[in-house]
């Protein structure tokens, strides 16, 4: 459902899921809601078991803009 919101939010630029234990599902519906969405520029991520794979994953769909701060 967040992922859902990030995709199509206008207005949302910081996003704090700091030990929220997310996983890949998680990690997958976010990289996703990523790709939609051109206004966020701050996502916290740590502490949510997401493995190496799933990192790279969010890192590709925010590659390229200038500026994003991406905690992991």
């Amino acid at each position: 459902m967040l992922a859902e919101y990030v995709s199509v939010s206008g207005v949302l630029t910081t996003l704090n899921l700091d030990n929220n234990n997310i996983r890949d599902e998680g990690a997958a519906a976010i990289a996703e809601a990523l790709r939609g969405n051109g206004v966020l520029t701050n996502l916290d991520l740590r502490a949510n078991g997401l493995n190496e794979y799933w990192k790279g994953v969010i890192r590709d769909a925010v590659s390229g803009r200038v500026g994003f701060k991406l905690k992991m």
